[in-house]
């Protein structure tokens, strides 16, 4: 490819010709700079990553909230504690199968959730089970188990409103 040259720019005013011809010298003296480092850079064989980088790279998220699927991270099957699976996690999703020991829902029902936060032993975040109630919970240090607590439904604070 041949880089063309611009026509000086050329006018009564000399001064501002100058400046503007001296812009442009600069421009293309920059975008000279620039494809040579590219070419040198496109021409160096060496190696610029190892494997170990290239794959952190290509997998793209150093900590996983998710499964690659999207779908959640973590399954705690019904001989599991979801304490267990989650208390040593950051933020993370995950399943609980029905009749899971320390679930809020009745022994029937799965539940869903997210952490939120985490970190030495401390957690809070939110969950909701296949029946449609929705909980809070959270952990603290010292804590050996989870701390539910069921949030209202729709027909809880419609009930509430009409009774005031």
């Amino acid at each position: 490819m041949e880089i063309k040259e611009p026509k000086p720019f050329e006018v009564n005013d000399k001064a501002h010709a100058d400046l503007f011809n001296d812009m442009v010298k600069v421009l293309l003296e920059n975008d000279h700079g620039l494809i040579e480092q590219f070419l040198k850079h496109t021409n160096d064989s060496r190696v610029h990553a190892s494997e170990t980088e290239k794959k952190k790279w290509n997998n793209s998220q150093n900590y996983k909230i998710t499964a690659d699927s999207g779908r959640q991270l973590i399954n705690v099957s019904a001989d599991g504690r979801i304490f267990d699976a989650i208390k040593d996690k950051g933020t993370c999703t995950f399943y609980a199968a029905a009749g899971v020991e320390d679930s809020p829902a009745s022994s029937n029902v799965s539940i869903r959730g997210l952490q939120t936060v985490g970190q030495e032993n401390i957690g809070s975040g939110f969950a909701m089970d296949s029946s449609g109630n929705a909980y809070f919970f959270y952990y603290e240090a010292g804590h050996t188990s989870i701390k539910w607590t069921k949030l209202p439904t729709e027909s809880d604070r419609k009930s509430k409103n009409h009774t005031r």
